[in-house]
């Protein structure tokens, strides 16, 4: 999956109902997991 924005169906159908997502990224900052933060 290449779009972000806006929040794809599928990304939700995939961590609906979970207890722990961990993110794994190649950045210092975190963007993505601050971002899915902030929309769910």
């Amino acid at each position: 999956m290449k779009i972000i924005k806006p929040l794809d169906e599928r990304v939700l159908e995939n961590i609906k109902g979970k207890e722990e997502i961990i993110f794994a990224e190649s950045n210092y900052s975190g963007q993505l997991e601050n971002y899915m933060t902030k929309e769910l």
